[in-house]
């Protein structure tokens, strides 16, 4: 199954999910689908699967509804009941993982992922069609139609490094970014984390870095972090229920786009305005 994906910065890019030829032949697969109602459950969890692959294979709960399997079945279009079944069954036997109750890591959703950006798959459909079409000729070629194909090739892997970037693939062809300046960006969103909100989150841990990362490849800046850490601390910060997912794995995680907006929607006044 193939699911395309847009944000207004990165452009479009395609995951799929790819089931092994003995997924059905499983013996936890088996035992689920045995259950009453089994075939539903097993459709669930490949909806789990499919949203899973999207945040490097984890599922979050960040409390909108009393319990983790409630909101997911709100992601899932899916009955809560059915879905409550499900969660407690992959838990049971190894398919779904977690060790607080807040992030549930789906493990196959990562080992069956691929992806790729649009402009990658043109590319990919276009060797395909001129390499079949082309066969022959190509055995005949001289030493300057190498050159020229040596050239084109040089700049699709541009286009694709560009459109992996979340960069304009007409621009220029970019430098790849140097660990110091990555660094140099993780420790500034960190730290303005830990002032807002008063927290001590460490910028040198991978889990972060990774969303971090995984954020500014899409094309957000730091100026977004910003932005979503000002935003989501003067929502939940006075809130119980709320505060404690004042965190890296909540605030830059796959739903950061949607609290950007949320930033850019707000009329309220932030208990931060003039200070940062």
């Amino acid at each position: 199954m193939i699911l395309p994906m847009a944000t207004e910065k990165s452009g479009k890019r395609y995951y799929w999910l790819k089931l092994q030829d003995d997924f059905f032949k499983s013996k936890r697969i088996k035992k689920l689908r045995k259950i009453a109602g089994g075939d539903t459950y097993t459709i669930i969890y490949l909806k789990m699967q499919l949203l899973a692959m999207k945040n490097n294979g984890v599922l979050e709960f960040t409390g909108l509804e009393n319990t983790f399997a409630e909101e997911l079945a709100l992601d899932l279009d899916e009955e809560p009941e059915n879905v409550a079944v499900t969660v407690n069954y992959l838990l049971s036997c190894g398919l779904l993982e977690t060790d607080n109750e807040l992030q549930y890591f789906v493990p196959y959703a990562v080992e069956n992922t691929g992806s790729e950006a649009a402009s990658a798959a043109r590319v990919r459909r276009y060797r395909a069609l001129h390499c079949n079409a082309d066969v022959t000729p190509m055995k005949q070629i001289g030493n300057g139609e190498k050159e020229i194909e040596k050239e084109i090739e040089i700049e699709i892997d541009k286009e694709i490094y560009r459109s992996t970037a979340g960069m304009n693939p007409g621009g220029e062809s970019p430098e790849k970014p140097k660990k110091a300046e990555g660094n140099q960006a993780y420790k500034e969103i960190v730290d303005y984390l830990n002032i807002v909100c008063g927290t001590g989150y460490r910028a040198s841990s991978k889990a972060t870095q990774r969303l971090i990362s995984a954020r500014l490849h899409e094309g957000f800046t730091v100026e977004d972090f910003k932005s979503v850490i000002r935003t989501k601390h003067s929502e939940w910060a006075n809130d119980a229920k709320m505060s404690k997912f004042l965190r890296p794995e909540t605030l830059f995680g796959t739903k950061f786009e949607s609290y950007l907006n949320q930033c850019a929607e707000s009329h309220g006044t932030s208990i931060l305005d003039g200070v940062f």
